[in-house]
C-alpha cells in the first residue's frame, strides 16, 4: 500500500521551546533540561528508523511512501486510506 504522510517542524521545536521556557524562568536546572533534550531526541530516534525501514520494506514491494513536509497544520492524526471502490477513514 501506498504510503502519504505530512508533517512540519512545529512539532518538535514546540516541545523544544517549551524545555527552554523551563530552563529560562528557573524550573528545570541545566543538567535536567539537557536530560529531557535527551529524552526527545530518545523518543525521535526510533520513528526515524522506522521511517526508513518502512521505505525501504515499501520499495521492495513496489509500495511508495511519500513524506512531505507542509506549514498547514491537520491538527489531525487519523489515517485514511483509499481502495479502488472506496475511501475508508
Amino acid at each position: 500500500m501506498d504510503i502519504v504522510e505530512f508533517c512540519n517542524d512545529i512539532r518538535i521545536k514546540v516541545n523544544v521551546q517549551q524545555i527552554f521556557y523551563y530552563y529560562k524562568t528557573g524550573l528545570l536546572s541545566k543538567s535536567q533540561a539537557l536530560l529531557v533534550c535527551k529524552d526527545l531526541k530518545n523518543n525521535i530516534d526510533p520513528i526515524e528508523k522506522q521511517r526508513i525501514q518502512q521505505t525501504i520494506i515499501n520499495s521492495k514491494n513496489n509500495a511508495k511512501h511519500h513524506f512531505y513536509n507542509s506549514d498547514l497544520l491537520t491538527m489531525s492524526n487519523a489515517i485514511m486510506q483509499n481502495k479502488t471502490s472506496k475511501s475508508v477513514l
